[in-house]
């Protein structure tokens, strides 16, 4: 069945289904959310992902976290295995690597902390997760909840590129931040009062090398964090900013397909 991604969600399970509703998901698809989730960010009871997930229980929700959700795998798990109750993973060759689920909602799958190659729906996909907030030292200095490593770690963006390098088939990418080569079109979302030299682009750069790597090879580039829906017009249509529109994916991008109202591609 088809693949689809979305932005930013925030655990506004009420936004995430509209989206769902307005996309005309059908059972047996998969939606993918781009990071910013809102996966254990705070009260744990206020991630509402499963309002959606009860609504449309024949669609598979995959989450990626961004920088405003906590590495939930490694809440969930202590030295590679599973605490006892809620958590489980799927079986090992489902989706080309493990996926974990909450055994009261199991068609809520989450990528692990440090991404990597997954077979979505027959879609080869590459998640790239993490980001840097620029709202990091409000967070901490008012004691709002923050993730520490919110960015991969340099050994885990070691082990992505190397992953995207080695890539011989068609894949598609769906990355929480962009390449900083992107800037120029990004920016316009950029605040204002943000100076973007205090902003650290670590991982936007280290990811210009990625596209490189994959951009002869890419059926389409994915990504949220930036709040708005748009075309990156310099990687001719294969590259798309997301906030609210639901694209189809497993069909590959390459060009843009033309949208109904609220921007959704299908």
């Amino acid at each position: 069945m088809a693949t689809y991604v979305t932005g930013d969600t925030h655990g506004d399970g009420e936004d995430l289904l509209d989206r769902m509703r307005h996309a005309r998901l059908r059972k047996g698809s998969t939606l993918i959310i781009a990071g910013d989730a809102g996966v254990r960010y705070g009260n744990w009871n206020s991630f509402t992902i499963p309002l959606a997930a009860d609504a449309k229980p024949g669609v598979n929700i995959v989450v990626m976290r961004g920088n405003h959700d906590v590495r939930y795998w490694r809440y969930a798990t202590h030295y590679d295995e599973l605490r006892p109750g809620w958590w489980h993973l799927t079986e090992p060759d489902r989706y080309g690597s493990r996926l974990m689920y909450n055994e009261d909602h199991p068609n809520i799958l989450y990528v692990r902390d440090d991404g990597g190659f997954y077979d979505i729906g027959g879609t080869s996909v590459l998640f790239i997760p993490g980001a840097y907030s620029i709202d990091q030292k409000w967070r901490i200095e008012n004691g709002f909840p923050y993730e520490e490593e919110e960015q991969l770690t340099a050994s885990e963006m070691e082990r992505l590129a190397a992953i995207a390098k080695g890539a011989t088939e068609r894949i598609t990418v769906v990355s929480h931040t962009c390449p900083q080569a992107w800037e120029d079109e990004v920016s316009v979302t950029f605040a204002s009062g943000i100076s973007q030299e205090s902003v650290d682009k670590t991982m936007e750069r280290w990811m210009n090398g990625v596209w490189d790597a994959v951009h002869d090879k890419c059926d389409g580039w994915y990504f949220g964090h930036y709040h708005a829906d748009m075309d990156i017009a310099k990687t001719d249509g294969i590259a798309r900013m997301l906030y609210h529109d639901v694209v189809r994916i497993d069909k590959g991008r390459k060009r843009t397909n033309g949208s109904n109202r609220r921007g959704i591609i299908r």
